[in-house]
Protein backbone atom coordinates (compact mmCIF):
# COMPACT_ATOMS: atom_id res chain seq x y z
CA UNK A 1 0.00 0.00 0.00
CA UNK A 2 1.50 3.04 -0.84
CA UNK A 3 1.68 5.32 2.40
CA UNK A 4 3.80 7.77 2.80
CA UNK A 5 6.56 7.48 5.29
CA UNK A 6 5.66 10.29 7.37
CA UNK A 7 1.35 9.31 7.00
CA UNK A 8 0.59 5.87 7.95
CA UNK A 9 -3.49 6.19 7.76
CA UNK A 10 -4.23 5.26 4.44
CA UNK A 11 -7.68 7.08 5.27
CA UNK A 12 -5.90 10.11 4.81
CA UNK A 13 -5.09 9.98 0.87
CA UNK A 14 -7.53 9.93 -2.17
CA UNK A 15 -7.43 7.03 -5.43
CA UNK A 16 -5.99 9.17 -8.51
CA UNK A 17 -3.07 11.54 -8.56
CA UNK A 18 -2.13 11.00 -4.66
CA UNK A 19 -1.52 7.80 -2.53
CA UNK A 20 -4.30 6.11 -3.69
CA UNK A 21 -6.41 5.96 -0.75
CA UNK A 22 -9.91 5.45 -0.05
CA UNK A 23 -12.80 3.54 2.28
CA UNK A 24 -15.93 2.08 1.76
CA UNK A 25 -18.86 0.94 3.65
CA UNK A 26 -22.07 -1.23 3.16
CA UNK A 27 -25.24 -0.07 2.29
CA UNK A 28 -28.06 -1.35 -0.10
CA UNK A 29 -26.66 -1.31 -3.69
CA UNK A 30 -28.99 0.42 -6.63
CA UNK A 31 -29.91 -2.65 -8.65
CA UNK A 32 -29.74 -0.96 -11.93
CA UNK A 33 -26.91 1.84 -11.78
CA UNK A 34 -24.85 -0.69 -9.46
CA UNK A 35 -23.84 2.35 -7.07
CA UNK A 36 -23.49 1.38 -3.54
CA UNK A 37 -25.94 3.57 -1.40
CA UNK A 38 -24.27 6.33 0.23
CA UNK A 39 -24.21 8.66 3.75
CA UNK A 40 -27.50 8.06 4.70
CA UNK A 41 -27.18 9.55 7.82
CA UNK A 42 -25.18 12.82 6.91
CA UNK A 43 -26.35 16.17 8.43
CA UNK A 44 -24.75 18.85 5.83
CA UNK A 45 -25.13 22.28 7.54
CA UNK A 46 -28.47 22.92 6.12
CA UNK A 47 -29.79 20.44 8.67
CA UNK A 48 -31.22 18.48 6.09
CA UNK A 49 -30.49 14.45 5.88
CA UNK A 50 -28.74 13.68 2.78
CA UNK A 51 -28.01 10.34 1.24
CA UNK A 52 -25.29 12.24 -0.44
CA UNK A 53 -24.46 9.65 -3.36
CA UNK A 54 -27.85 9.55 -5.02
CA UNK A 55 -29.70 13.02 -3.67
CA UNK A 56 -31.70 14.41 -6.98
CA UNK A 57 -29.64 18.04 -6.09
CA UNK A 58 -26.89 17.24 -7.48
CA UNK A 59 -26.58 13.62 -8.69
CA UNK A 60 -29.22 13.09 -11.35
CA UNK A 61 -29.92 16.15 -14.04
CA UNK A 62 -33.16 15.42 -14.15
CA UNK A 63 -33.86 17.15 -17.27
CA UNK A 64 -30.53 15.48 -18.96
CA UNK A 65 -31.33 11.21 -18.27
CA UNK A 66 -29.60 11.03 -15.10
CA UNK A 67 -28.62 7.70 -14.04
CA UNK A 68 -29.83 7.91 -10.73
CA UNK A 69 -33.48 9.09 -9.33
CA UNK A 70 -34.23 9.73 -5.88
CA UNK A 71 -34.94 6.71 -4.78
CA UNK A 72 -31.06 5.04 -6.24
CA UNK A 73 -33.17 3.55 -9.13
CA UNK A 74 -31.77 3.51 -12.70
CA UNK A 75 -33.96 6.04 -14.90
CA UNK A 76 -33.31 7.91 -17.61
CA UNK A 77 -35.59 11.37 -18.69
CA UNK A 78 -36.14 12.10 -22.12
CA UNK A 79 -37.61 15.07 -21.34
CA UNK A 80 -37.07 18.41 -19.63
CA UNK A 81 -38.41 17.85 -16.20
CA UNK A 82 -36.19 18.54 -13.21
CA UNK A 83 -36.07 17.40 -9.91
CA UNK A 84 -36.15 19.61 -7.27
CA UNK A 85 -34.40 18.68 -3.73
CA UNK A 86 -36.96 16.35 -2.79
CA UNK A 87 -37.03 14.31 -5.54
CA UNK A 88 -40.29 16.13 -7.48
CA UNK A 89 -40.49 18.12 -10.90
CA UNK A 90 -38.79 21.61 -10.09
CA UNK A 91 -39.93 23.15 -13.49
CA UNK A 92 -41.79 26.02 -12.92
CA UNK A 93 -45.53 26.34 -13.75
CA UNK A 94 -46.72 26.38 -17.26
CA UNK A 95 -47.55 30.38 -16.74
CA UNK A 96 -44.66 32.09 -14.26
CA UNK A 97 -46.43 35.36 -13.28
CA UNK A 98 -44.69 38.12 -11.46
CA UNK A 99 -45.31 37.78 -8.22
CA UNK A 100 -45.56 33.86 -8.41
CA UNK A 101 -43.27 32.23 -5.29
CA UNK A 102 -42.09 28.82 -5.35
CA UNK A 103 -40.81 27.31 -1.97
CA UNK A 104 -38.88 24.54 -1.81
CA UNK A 105 -36.99 22.80 1.02
CA UNK A 106 -33.99 24.61 1.46
CA UNK A 107 -34.67 27.87 -0.66
CA UNK A 108 -37.75 30.06 -1.53
CA UNK A 109 -38.07 32.01 -4.63
CA UNK A 110 -40.09 34.81 -6.14
CA UNK A 111 -40.78 35.57 -10.17
CA UNK A 112 -39.99 39.29 -10.38
CA UNK A 113 -39.82 38.64 -14.28
CA UNK A 114 -40.80 35.43 -16.34
CA UNK A 115 -38.47 34.04 -18.94
CA UNK A 116 -39.00 32.90 -22.53
CA UNK A 117 -39.15 29.24 -24.01
CA UNK A 118 -38.95 25.68 -22.53
CA UNK A 119 -35.93 24.90 -21.60
CA UNK A 120 -34.26 25.66 -18.29
CA UNK A 121 -29.97 25.16 -17.68
CA UNK A 122 -29.01 21.80 -15.84
CA UNK A 123 -26.17 20.23 -14.27
CA UNK A 124 -23.15 21.28 -16.62
CA UNK A 125 -24.48 23.75 -18.25
CA UNK A 126 -23.45 27.42 -19.07
CA UNK A 127 -24.88 29.88 -18.29
CA UNK A 128 -24.66 34.13 -18.20
CA UNK A 129 -26.25 35.55 -14.81
CA UNK A 130 -26.07 38.85 -13.06
CA UNK A 131 -26.57 37.99 -9.38
CA UNK A 132 -26.90 40.82 -6.65
CA UNK A 133 -26.64 40.35 -2.94
CA UNK A 134 -30.06 41.88 -1.38
CA UNK A 135 -29.14 41.53 2.09
CA UNK A 136 -26.56 42.67 4.60
CA UNK A 137 -24.91 38.86 4.53
CA UNK A 138 -21.13 39.80 4.12
CA UNK A 139 -20.05 36.50 1.94
CA UNK A 140 -16.44 35.37 1.00
CA UNK A 141 -15.54 33.90 -2.63
CA UNK A 142 -14.90 30.68 -0.52
CA UNK A 143 -18.64 30.89 1.04
CA UNK A 144 -20.28 31.91 -2.25
CA UNK A 145 -18.59 29.43 -4.72
CA UNK A 146 -19.50 31.97 -7.39
CA UNK A 147 -19.53 35.42 -8.25
CA UNK A 148 -21.13 38.31 -7.79
CA UNK A 149 -21.89 41.14 -10.51
CA UNK A 150 -23.21 41.58 -13.74
CA UNK A 151 -22.58 38.76 -16.28
CA UNK A 152 -21.20 36.56 -14.52
CA UNK A 153 -20.66 33.23 -16.36
CA UNK A 154 -21.45 30.11 -14.10
CA UNK A 155 -21.29 26.39 -15.00
CA UNK A 156 -24.06 24.69 -12.77
CA UNK A 157 -22.40 21.87 -11.03
CA UNK A 158 -19.22 23.56 -10.77
CA UNK A 159 -19.77 25.95 -6.92
CA UNK A 160 -18.59 23.55 -4.16
CA UNK A 161 -20.77 25.01 -1.58
CA UNK A 162 -23.90 25.34 0.11
CA UNK A 163 -24.73 28.32 -1.58
CA UNK A 164 -23.76 27.53 -4.83
CA UNK A 165 -25.34 24.38 -4.33
CA UNK A 166 -28.71 26.51 -3.86
CA UNK A 167 -27.88 28.80 -6.69
CA UNK A 168 -27.27 25.63 -9.06
CA UNK A 169 -30.72 24.42 -7.87
CA UNK A 170 -32.56 28.11 -8.25
CA UNK A 171 -30.78 28.20 -11.90
CA UNK A 172 -32.21 24.85 -12.89
CA UNK A 173 -36.04 25.83 -12.49
CA UNK A 174 -35.19 29.46 -14.86
CA UNK A 175 -36.19 30.45 -18.19
CA UNK A 176 -34.35 32.68 -20.25
CA UNK A 177 -34.56 36.35 -19.50
CA UNK A 178 -36.37 35.41 -16.29
CA UNK A 179 -35.59 37.26 -12.83
CA UNK A 180 -36.52 36.39 -9.38
CA UNK A 181 -35.33 36.66 -5.83
CA UNK A 182 -34.37 33.63 -4.00
CA UNK A 183 -33.66 33.27 0.17
CA UNK A 184 -31.40 30.74 1.43
CA UNK A 185 -31.04 29.06 4.85
CA UNK A 186 -27.71 28.34 5.60
CA UNK A 187 -25.91 27.44 8.99
CA UNK A 188 -21.94 27.95 7.78
CA UNK A 189 -22.54 31.74 8.08
CA UNK A 190 -22.69 31.29 12.01
CA UNK A 191 -21.05 28.45 12.90
CA UNK A 192 -20.27 29.40 16.83
CA UNK A 193 -23.98 29.80 17.12
CA UNK A 194 -25.74 27.73 15.03
CA UNK A 195 -28.44 30.06 13.77
CA UNK A 196 -29.12 30.04 10.36
CA UNK A 197 -28.93 32.83 8.22
CA UNK A 198 -30.92 34.13 5.79
CA UNK A 199 -28.93 35.03 2.14
CA UNK A 200 -31.03 36.51 -0.31
CA UNK A 201 -30.29 37.10 -4.04
CA UNK A 202 -31.30 38.57 -7.08
CA UNK A 203 -30.78 36.46 -10.27
CA UNK A 204 -31.14 36.95 -13.75
CA UNK A 205 -30.92 34.36 -16.03
CA UNK A 206 -29.62 36.28 -19.31
CA UNK A 207 -28.54 32.98 -21.19
CA UNK A 208 -27.64 30.17 -21.66
CA UNK A 209 -25.87 27.52 -23.90
CA UNK A 210 -27.88 24.17 -24.47
CA UNK A 211 -26.02 21.36 -23.23
CA UNK A 212 -25.78 18.17 -24.75
CA UNK A 213 -27.46 15.39 -22.77
CA UNK A 214 -25.79 13.05 -20.52
CA UNK A 215 -27.01 9.64 -22.40
CA UNK A 216 -26.11 11.14 -25.55
CA UNK A 217 -22.97 11.59 -24.27
CA UNK A 218 -20.05 9.38 -26.25
CA UNK A 219 -18.36 7.15 -23.81
CA UNK A 220 -15.19 8.84 -23.99
CA UNK A 221 -17.05 12.31 -23.31
CA UNK A 222 -18.91 10.19 -20.28
CA UNK A 223 -15.35 9.20 -18.88
CA UNK A 224 -13.63 12.98 -19.57
CA UNK A 225 -16.39 14.39 -17.03
CA UNK A 226 -16.27 11.47 -14.75
CA UNK A 227 -12.33 12.12 -14.46
CA UNK A 228 -12.92 15.61 -13.92
CA UNK A 229 -15.32 15.59 -10.69
CA UNK A 230 -13.06 12.63 -10.03
CA UNK A 231 -10.16 14.80 -9.35
CA UNK A 232 -12.20 18.07 -8.13
CA UNK A 233 -13.55 15.72 -5.34
CA UNK A 234 -10.00 14.46 -4.75
CA UNK A 235 -9.00 18.77 -4.14
CA UNK A 236 -11.79 18.96 -2.14
CA UNK A 237 -11.43 15.89 0.05
CA UNK A 238 -7.57 17.03 0.74
CA UNK A 239 -9.27 20.56 1.92
CA UNK A 240 -11.58 18.77 4.29
CA UNK A 241 -14.64 19.81 2.39
CA UNK A 242 -15.92 15.56 2.82
CA UNK A 243 -19.76 16.75 1.82
CA UNK A 244 -18.87 18.15 -1.60
CA UNK A 245 -16.68 15.92 -2.70
CA UNK A 246 -18.49 13.19 -1.80
CA UNK A 247 -21.21 14.80 -4.40
CA UNK A 248 -18.35 15.11 -6.58
CA UNK A 249 -17.44 11.65 -6.73
CA UNK A 250 -21.33 10.34 -7.30
CA UNK A 251 -21.11 12.86 -10.15
CA UNK A 252 -18.19 10.65 -11.48
CA UNK A 253 -19.63 7.65 -10.80
CA UNK A 254 -23.27 8.53 -12.32
CA UNK A 255 -21.52 9.22 -15.79
CA UNK A 256 -19.49 5.50 -15.26
CA UNK A 257 -22.28 3.71 -14.24
CA UNK A 258 -24.15 4.75 -17.28
CA UNK A 259 -21.28 3.41 -19.54
CA UNK A 260 -22.06 -0.48 -20.56
CA UNK A 261 -17.85 -1.71 -21.03
CA UNK A 262 -19.70 -4.64 -23.35
CA UNK A 263 -21.68 -2.80 -25.44
CA UNK A 264 -20.02 1.08 -26.04
CA UNK A 265 -16.33 1.71 -24.59
CA UNK A 266 -13.68 1.28 -27.05
CA UNK A 267 -11.33 -1.53 -26.32
CA UNK A 268 -8.60 1.37 -25.80
CA UNK A 269 -10.38 2.96 -22.51
CA UNK A 270 -11.52 -0.10 -21.05
CA UNK A 271 -8.64 0.06 -18.36
CA UNK A 272 -8.99 3.62 -17.77
CA UNK A 273 -12.48 2.92 -17.22
CA UNK A 274 -12.08 0.37 -14.99
CA UNK A 275 -9.63 2.21 -12.64
CA UNK A 276 -11.28 4.83 -12.49
CA UNK A 277 -14.64 3.44 -11.50
CA UNK A 278 -12.47 1.87 -8.98
CA UNK A 279 -11.15 4.78 -7.51
CA UNK A 280 -14.61 6.64 -7.49
CA UNK A 281 -15.86 3.64 -5.36
CA UNK A 282 -13.03 3.98 -3.21
CA UNK A 283 -13.47 6.99 -2.91
CA UNK A 284 -16.82 7.07 -1.94
CA UNK A 285 -15.72 5.04 0.77
CA UNK A 286 -12.99 7.21 2.08
CA UNK A 287 -15.64 9.86 2.50
CA UNK A 288 -17.78 7.81 4.51
CA UNK A 289 -14.67 6.86 6.75
CA UNK A 290 -14.64 10.19 7.99
CA UNK A 291 -17.68 9.69 9.36
CA UNK A 292 -17.33 6.25 10.91
CA UNK A 293 -20.29 4.99 8.24
CA UNK A 294 -18.66 1.44 8.32
CA UNK A 295 -21.10 -0.51 7.17
CA UNK A 296 -21.22 1.49 3.34
CA UNK A 297 -17.59 1.18 3.92
CA UNK A 298 -17.75 -2.33 3.43
CA UNK A 299 -20.13 -1.85 0.44
CA UNK A 300 -18.16 0.81 -1.90
CA UNK A 301 -14.92 -1.00 -0.72
CA UNK A 302 -16.58 -4.49 -2.11
CA UNK A 303 -17.36 -2.39 -5.34
CA UNK A 304 -14.06 -1.56 -5.61
CA UNK A 305 -12.75 -4.61 -4.95
CA UNK A 306 -14.87 -6.64 -7.55
CA UNK A 307 -13.18 -4.58 -10.19
CA UNK A 308 -9.74 -4.71 -8.85
CA UNK A 309 -9.05 -7.84 -6.16
CA UNK A 310 -5.74 -6.96 -5.40
CA UNK A 311 -6.55 -2.98 -4.18
CA UNK A 312 -4.55 -2.33 -1.35
CA UNK A 313 -6.52 0.33 -0.13
CA UNK A 314 -9.90 -0.93 -0.68
CA UNK A 315 -8.92 -4.05 1.36
CA UNK A 316 -7.31 -2.07 4.13
CA UNK A 317 -10.42 0.10 4.64
CA UNK A 318 -12.86 -2.38 4.03
CA UNK A 319 -10.69 -4.81 6.96
CA UNK A 320 -10.94 -1.38 9.23
CA UNK A 321 -14.53 -1.82 8.92
CA UNK A 322 -15.06 -5.48 9.44
CA UNK A 323 -12.92 -4.95 12.39
CA UNK A 324 -15.61 -2.25 13.60
CA UNK A 325 -17.93 -4.80 13.86
CA UNK A 326 -16.07 -7.56 15.06
CA UNK A 327 -16.28 -9.71 12.03
CA UNK A 328 -12.79 -10.47 12.52
CA UNK A 329 -12.74 -13.82 10.34
CA UNK A 330 -13.66 -11.19 7.47
CA UNK A 331 -11.30 -8.78 9.01
CA UNK A 332 -8.18 -10.93 8.77
CA UNK A 333 -8.89 -12.04 5.68
CA UNK A 334 -8.49 -8.45 4.29
CA UNK A 335 -5.48 -7.60 6.09
CA UNK A 336 -3.50 -10.41 5.70
CA UNK A 337 -4.08 -9.98 2.10
CA UNK A 338 -2.72 -6.49 2.22
CA UNK A 339 0.36 -7.50 4.11
CA UNK A 340 1.39 -9.86 1.69
CA UNK A 341 0.87 -7.32 -0.77
CA UNK A 342 2.96 -4.91 1.05
CA UNK A 343 4.68 -6.65 3.88
CA UNK A 344 6.47 -3.15 5.34
CA UNK A 345 3.18 -1.23 5.84
CA UNK A 346 2.92 0.15 9.14
CA UNK A 347 -0.59 0.54 9.08
CA UNK A 348 -1.67 -2.94 7.96
CA UNK A 349 0.78 -4.61 11.13
CA UNK A 350 -0.74 -2.04 13.64
CA UNK A 351 -4.44 -3.03 12.51
CA UNK A 352 -3.48 -6.69 12.47
CA UNK A 353 -2.08 -6.45 16.07
CA UNK A 354 -5.47 -4.58 16.73
CA UNK A 355 -7.10 -7.48 15.08
CA UNK A 356 -5.18 -10.31 17.72
CA UNK A 357 -6.30 -8.12 20.41
CA UNK A 358 -10.27 -7.78 19.65
CA UNK A 359 -9.44 -11.70 18.77
CA UNK A 360 -8.93 -12.40 22.22
CA UNK A 361 -11.17 -10.49 23.59
CA UNK A 362 -13.81 -12.35 21.30
CA UNK A 363 -12.54 -15.97 22.32
CA UNK A 364 -12.59 -14.80 25.99
CA UNK A 365 -15.83 -13.88 26.22
CA UNK A 366 -17.13 -16.94 24.24
CA UNK A 367 -15.08 -19.34 26.87
CA UNK A 368 -16.80 -17.16 30.01
CA UNK A 369 -20.24 -18.16 28.11
CA UNK A 370 -19.38 -21.65 27.58
CA UNK A 371 -18.48 -22.00 31.45
CA UNK A 372 -21.30 -20.25 32.60
CA UNK A 373 -23.26 -22.77 30.40
CA UNK A 374 -22.06 -26.04 31.34
CA UNK A 375 -21.35 -25.13 34.85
Amino acid sequence: MDVDAEEEDPCQFMDGEMAEESMATDVPTYPDCDLASPLTGFLPKDGISVAMATENRDMSEASDGGCVNGNGSSVLHPDNSHNDVNGFSAVPPAVCLPGTVRNYQTFSKLILSPGTGLLVPKDGTLCNVNIVVLNSCILTTEQLGYGIGDNIVIMVGEGDTDIARQLDLCLQTMKEGEVCDIQIQINSLNDQTGVCDTCSFRIHLMSFQESVLSWQLLPEEKISRAAHHKEKGTVLFQLGNIEFAFRRFSKALKYLVCCHPQDCIPEHLLETYCKLKCQCYSNLAACQMKLNMFSEVVQNCSKAIEIEPKNVKALYRRGQAYLFFNDTDSARSDLEMVASLEPQNKAVLQLLGQLQVKQRQVDSKMASGLSKMFS
